[in-house]
C-alpha cells in the first residue's frame, strides 16, 4: 500500500506499508521531498507478526540520524535494545540494552565511533536483578580500561565501591550505614600501580546525617582534618586542623550561635614541636562581621583590633592597640551612595605620639582625589587627582618632601582619552623655593614634542636653561 501526497509549493511526500498475513503492519517507509525531488527526510519502520517494532530509524537532510533496533523473548517482553545516534560529520554513539525475561535491565553498553567507524571509547554497565549496576567497564580514548565493582547490603545501599584500571592504579570506598538507613561511616582509598596509599579520605556522620568528622591525607605527607559538634542538630563548633609533612599545623576553631551564625574564630599556628606559634582570635557581629581580633606573634606581641559599622555594614572604624604601648587607628567616612569619602589613618608609639598618618579623599564616583602620608621624621608624599566628566584621568601630581624640608615632585596633563599630554618636574629647596623645573610636552601618538628644563640658586635667580624639541617620529630637532 502506497500513500503520496503532493503540495502546489513543490514538496512531497510519500509513505509505503506492507502486512502481514495475518494482517499486521510488517514495515512502513515515510520519504519527504523537496521542491527538486530530492529526499529531505525519511523514516523506515520494520514490526514482528505479533506487532512489535523490530527496528525503527531516521535519516535527516544533513545525514543526522537514529537508528533503533529491538528484540524479543518468545512471551513478548524485551530482550534487547539498541540505539544508534548518528552525527552529520560521521560520527556516532550506541546505547546497547539487555533484559532477563521478567523486563529487569541487566546489561548495558555505551560505545562512542570516530568519524572513520574506530572506536573511541566504551562504557559496559551489568546489573542485579534490583536493578542496581554491579559492573561496570569504561575504555576510555587513551585506551585505558577502568572497572569498578559494587556490593550492597539488603537495603540496596551501595557497601563497597573498588575500582582497577589497566595502568596498575586502584582505589577502593566502603561505606557503613546506622540502623536508621543513613551514612555511618565512609572510607576511601587511592592504590599507585606499586599498591601504595596515595590519597584517602574518611568520614563519619551522625545518626541524623550531620557530618562529625572528615580527614584526607596524601603521599605528600600533608593532612587535612575535620571536626563538628551540634546542639539541638544545629552547628556548635568546626574544627579545621592543616598538618604539614614537616609538623607544622594550622588548626581552625569556629563557634556558632543557635542560628548557625558565627561568632568567634580562633587560628593557631603550631611549629613542628607543638609549641604555639601564633594566634588570631576573632568575635562577629549578628551581620556576620568582625567586631574583635586579637592575635599573637611568634614574639609573644599582642594585637587587638576592634571595628565599628554603619547599617550598611561597612567598616567606619579600627582601632588597634598592641601590647608594646603602640597603638593606631583608621576612621572612614562614606558618601550618601554608599562609596568612600575618606579615609584617615594615624599611627602612635608608645608615647602617644604621631609615627605615621595617611589620609585619602574620594568623589562620590569613588575616584581618588587625594592621597597623602607622612612618617615620623616629616617626610612623606603627597598625590592629587583630576578626572574629566567621563571619569578619565585629567590630571595627576606627585611631591614627595625630605625630613630636612626639600622636595621633588611631577605633574602630568591629559586629553579626554588619558593621552598624556604634559609633564611637569619641579624640585625646592628647603626653605620652599624653586630649584629646578623641567617641562615636557607631547604629540598625541605619545611622542615628546618640547623639553624646558630651568635652574635656580637658592636666591631665586635663573643659572641654567635647556631645551629641546622632537618631530613626531622620534627624531630630535
Amino acid at each position: 500500500m502506497s500513500k503520496i501526497t503532493a503540495k502546489s509549493d513543490g514538496t512531497s511526500s510519500k509513505t509505503l506499508t506492507t502486512y502481514h498475513s495475518n494482517g499486521k503492519k510488517k514495515s512502513e517507509a515515510s520519504f519527504t521531498y523537496n521542491s527538486a525531488d530530492e529526499v529531505t527526510y525519511q523514516r523506515h519502520y520494520t514490526y514482528n507478526e505479533q506487532g512489535k517494532v523490530l527496528t525503527d530509524s531516521y535519516t535527516n537532510e544533513n545525514g543526522s540520524g537514529r537508528d533503533d533496533a529491538y528484540s524479543y523473548y518468545d512471551n513478548g517482553n524485551k530482550k534487547s535494545s539498541s540505539t544508534k545516534y548518528l552525527s552529520s560529520d560521521g560520527s556516532d554513539y550506541v546505547y546497547l540494552y539487555q533484559y532477563d525475561t521478567n523486563k529487569k535491565k541487566t546489561k548495558e553498553t555505551l560505545t562512542y565511533h570516530y568519524t572513520d567507524g574506530s572506536v573511541k571509547s566504551t562504557r559496559v554497565y551489568d546489573y542485579d536483578s534490583q536493578g542496581k549496576i554491579t559492573k561496570k567497564i569504561e575504555t576510555n580514548s587513551e585506551g585505558v580500561t577502568t572497572t569498578e565493582l559494587n556490593t550492597y547490603n539488603a537495603g540496596g545501599k551501595v557497601l563497597s565501591n573498588t575500582w582497577t584500571k589497566s595502568d596498575g592504579t586502584s582505589g577502593k570506598k566502603l561505606t557503613v550505614y546506622h540502623s536508621n538507613g543513613k551514612v555511618k561511616s565512609q572510607d576511601s582509598f587511592t592504590y599507585n600501580s606499586a599498591d601504595e596509599v596515595i590519597y584517602q579520605r574518611h568520614y563519619t556522620y551522625n545518626e541524623q546525617g550531620k557530618t562529625l568528622t572528615d580527614s584526607r591525607s596524601s603521599l605528600n605527607g600533608t593532612t587535612y582534618a575535620y571536626t563538628y559538634s551540634y546542639l539541638d542538630n544545629k552547628k556548635k563548633n568546626e574544627t579545621y586542623t592543616k598538618t604539614y609533612a614537616d609538623g607544622k599545623d594550622r588548626v581552625y576553631l569556629y563557634e556558632y550561635d543557635l542560628n548557625e551564625k558565627k561568632i568567634k574564630e580562633t587560628l593557631t599556628y603550631h611549629y613542628a614541636d607543638g609549641s604555639v606559634e601564633s594566634i588570631q582570635v576573632r568575635n562577629y557581629n549578628d551581620q556576620g562581621k568582625i567586631i574583635k581580633q586579637i592575635a599573637t606573634n611568634s614574639e609573644g606581641v599582642i594585637t587587638t583590633n576592634l571595628y565599628t559599622y554603619n547599617t550598611a555594614g561597612k567598616v567606619l572604624s579600627d582601632n588597634w592597640s598592641k601590647s608594646d604601648g603602640t597603638h593606631g587607628k583608621v576612621d572612614t567616612v562614606y558618601h550618601s551612595n554608599g562609596n568612600k569619602q575618606s579615609q584617615d589613618r594615624y599611627d602612635y608609639n608608645s608615647a602617644n605620639e604621631v609615627t605615621y598618618q595617611r589620609h585619602y579623599i574620594y568623589n562620590e564616583q569613588g575616584k581618588r582625589l587625594t592621597d597623602s602620608y607622612t612618617n615620623a621624621d616629616g617626610s612623606g608624599t603627597a598625590y592629587t587627582y583630576s578626572y574629566y566628566a567621563n571619569g578619565n584621568d585629567k590630571t595627576y601630581s606627585w611631591i614627595y618632601t625630605y625630613a630636612d624640608g626639600h622636595d621633588y615632585g611631577y605633574s602630568y596633563e591629559y586629553d579626554p582619552n588619558e593621552k598624556k599630554t604634559k609633564e611637569t618636574r619641579t624640585d625646592h629647596y628647603a626653605d620652599g623655593s624653586v630649584k629646578s623645573t623641567r617641562v615636557y610636552t607631547y604629540y598625541t601618538n605619545g611622542q615628546k614634542q618640547t623639553s624646558l628644563e630651568i635652574t635656580y640658586d637658592t636666591a631665586g635667580n635663573e643659572t641654567g636653561r635647556t631645551s629641546r624639541a622632537w618631530n613626531e617620529d622620534g627624531t630630535e630637532v
